[in-house]
């Protein structure tokens, strides 16, 4: 699976471009930043709003003062259209108030500015558009990828097959791929699963000497990534109490269960991972191994 993964990355990012490429090698889904004015041209249009608000504001005075005086015409009743002139300013009135609440105005460019928002915006669009269009065709190619028995038996009885076949996002297909593949281990008895994975850790992930630190880190991230597939967890007692006094100066078990211990649970094990990574480099990392292990302590 992984190989074929990284097969399928390095194909779709050729024919589909960096973002596609990003999305599936990060397995994030790229943020396409919408286009923003300049910080020039902002200042200048607050300037024009401010300006706006403020003839606004000298209105209403003039509008209040001649309401009062309306009203007290009215209350005299010696003009028989004073009261029509009355609902007429203070439906006016209305207007200008809602005007002062809502100051905004249409941003007016230049020819120079407007050329160069339209230019961008046009980008914009376009490259959100063939982005997600070439999602939709890599969520096919992956699918194609697969054996029949893989979607035919497997997948496709899945609770949330019909809902990913919709939206034919390729990293929840991804997930599910994985969740499929690597989780084959229904029949298996659980205490075995764990074991297999914790003996291949910390006896079979050593780098060898002749390994690359990126592909090093690669092959370890991989077993992780398998054994959080199928629901293994390096999460210690001892570990979780350190860093909550660390971090928060109280045991484990008295932090907020919803916002302080799930944060402590993800930097314990990071944290332990990172010193297993390290531990087990290859004896030609001892020295870099012991300074990032210190420099990763001292954050």
């Amino acid at each position: 699976m992984i190989v074929t993964w990284g097969n399928v990355v390095d194909y779709a990012g050729t024919l589909y471009g960096a973002d596609i490429r990003s999305t599936l090698y990060n397995k994030k889904h790229v943020v396409i930043t919408a286009p923003a004015h300049t910080p020039e041209v902002l200042a200048e249009h607050a300037i024009k709003e401010a300006a706006h608000k403020k003839s606004l504001q000298i209105l209403l005075n003039g509008q209040l003062i001649l309401e009062g005086m309306l009203k007290d015409i009215v209350k005299a009743g010696k003009n028989p259209d004073a009261p029509v002139k009355l609902a007429k300013l203070q439906n006016e009135i209305q207007l200008t108030r809602h005007g002062l609440a809502n100051p905004s105005l249409e941003m007016i460019l230049d020819q120079q500015d407007n050329q160069e928002f339209a230019y961008r915006t046009k980008a914009y669009n376009t490259r959100t558009k063939e982005l997600k269009e070439n999602n939709g065709k890599v969520f096919s190619l992956i699918l194609g990828q697969c054996t029949q028995l893989l979607k035919k038996d497997q997948m496709k009885h899945d609770p949330g097959w019909t809902k990913l076949n919709t939206d034919q996002d390729p990293l929840e297909l991804y997930k599910l791929i994985e969740k499929t593949v690597i989780s084959q281990s229904g029949d298996c008895y659980p205490y075995a699963t764990v074991y297999d994975h914790m003996h291949d850790l910390y006896t079979k992930q050593i780098q060898p000497s002749n390994q690359t630190n990126d592909q090093w880190y690669s092959t370890f991230n991989t077993n992780i990534e398998v054994g959080a597939a199928i629901g293994v967890t390096h999460q210690h007692k001892v570990l979780l109490d350190f860093e909550a006094k660390r971090l928060h100066n109280k045991e484990f078990d008295l932090l907020n269960q919803t916002t302080e211990q799930p944060e402590i649970r993800k930097i314990a094990e990071e944290r332990y991972l990172a010193y297993v990574f390290l531990k087990q480099s290859g004896k030609q990392n001892d020295a870099m191994g012991i300074q990032c292990w210190l420099r990763m302590v001292a954050r």
